[in-house]
């Protein structure tokens, strides 16, 4: 088969696990981090979603982080340290 996926039980199960767990679990903390602090303040995490793909890509697919992982890290972080420092009044 080319360009789709058998129907079986665990593909079905991958597939709902998917849906459930990204889709809603995720975006209902999201929503309540964004409620409880503001956008603002929020907003700066969303680029953490690569590094957190980078992890998981390491520890459940055997990946090997290489040194352009880790400056794409390092960068990530500077970033959202620096849009999270307050800012003094004027």
């Amino acid at each position: 088969m080319v360009g789709g996926f058998a129907p079986t039980v665990p593909n079905l199960l991958a597939v709902l696990y998917v849906a459930i767990f990204p889709a809603v679990i995720a975006l209902y903390f999201w929503n309540r981090a964004v409620a409880q602090l503001g956008a603002n303040r929020v907003s700066p995490f969303v680029h953490l979603m690569p590094v957190f793909g980078t992890a998981m890509a390491v520890i459940f697919l055997g990946e090997i982080p290489g040194l352009h992982h880790a400056v794409g890290i390092a960068l990530i972080l500077t970033g959202v340290y620096l849009a999270s420092l307050r800012r003094a009044p004027r």
